[in-house]
């Protein structure tokens, strides 16, 4: 169990830097984000259901309906996040989505009966003060709104519930079934989305396909790693990477865009990559646990 422990941390890390990979690639491009994401979502599910049909079988409406709580949270999160961006400023929706490891920590204490080390709830604090730092640091226009930020309070409470739902139905479904059905379920979601925020949902032309293949490739791999690592890792681990997102994403804007970094991000940089390196050490010693009946409960029947 050890070991398929570490290899849950493993895929917890490379699947954030997938995310953040994501963040980079939407960075560089023009094309609308419900657009963008609902494009990335067709293309996965051509995959993902083509994989699906050679590895596990026909699909059925008993796996679909317990992958749809799942598929539609992170879906309409996706939604309200770009939705959130457009109304207020990219400081206030980041450092929003942010709080999610706040919000799980109290999930996973009192729903799965994870042990939390007191020393790694501070250390979360630290880390949303570096998150703080690092988005701020880049804010250059004041655009507030509250509607914007209630927006992206939503989008956050729905990217909590997308943690437990994938969570939970990974102990019925294979990692292959789950994000195949997220992606079918999620493309009539993001076909409406696309024509309320967008205006059109036409696709992509000329060039513009490699980014939403790139979104394939990077954070839609990034999920599939994460959803396969929660039989193996608790959700407080899981959440408290995801500290990693923004920072990471402002990293690669930096090294691939150009984008100025301050002393202020950079500080910030360095307190949550201290924290993250903290947060698996004590990964590592075995201080994140769940009670017996939990890991039980978690231990992997498929993959």
């Amino acid at each position: 169990m050890a070991r398929m422990q570490r290899w849950g941390r493993v895929a917890v890390m490379v699947g954030v830097l997938f995310w953040s990979l994501g963040n980079v690639i939407v960075r560089g491009t023009e094309l609308e984000g419900p657009r963008l994401a609902l494009w990335r979502y067709i293309i996965a599910a051509v995959i993902y259901t083509g994989a699906h049909l050679w590895q596990a079988g026909p699909l059925n409406w008993r796996d679909a309906r317990i992958a749809a709580p799942a598929a539609v949270a992170i879906t309409v999160e996706i939604a309200l996040f770009f939705t959130a961006i457009q109304r207020t400023t990219m400081a206030n929706a980041s450092v929003i989505g942010s709080l999610v490891p706040l919000v799980l920590v109290g999930i996973a204490v009192r729903r799965y009966k994870e042990r939390v080390p007191f020393s790694v709830i501070v250390a979360t604090l630290f880390g949303l003060a570096g998150v703080a730092a690092v988005v701020y640091g880049s804010a250059s226009a004041i655009r507030w709104s509250l509607s914007g930020d209630l927006i992206a309070i939503a989008a956050l409470a729905l990217f909590a519930a997308y943690y437990v739902f994938a969570k939970e139905a990974r102990e019925e479904l294979s990692t292959f079934s789950l994000q195949t059905y997220t992606m079918l379920i999620g493309i009539p979601v993001l076909v409406v989305a696309s024509l309320l925020i967008a205006g059109t949902a036409r696709p992509p032309s000329g060039q513009q396909w490699l980014y939403p293949i790139g979104l394939v490739i990077f954070p839609t791999s990034g999920h599939f790693m994460v959803n396969w690592a929660h039989n193996h890792v608790t959700l407080t681990f899981t959440s408290l990477m995801a500290l990693g997102v923004p920072v990471l994403s402002t990293f690669g804007t930096w090294l691939v865009h150009g984008d100025a970094l301050t002393a202020l991000q950079v500080g910030g940089i360095v307190t949550v990559v201290a924290v993250l390196a903290y947060v698996v050490v004590e990964g590592e010693r075995g201080r994140f646990t769940a009670n017996a009946s939990s890991e039980a409960e978690a231990s992997p029947t498929s993959s």
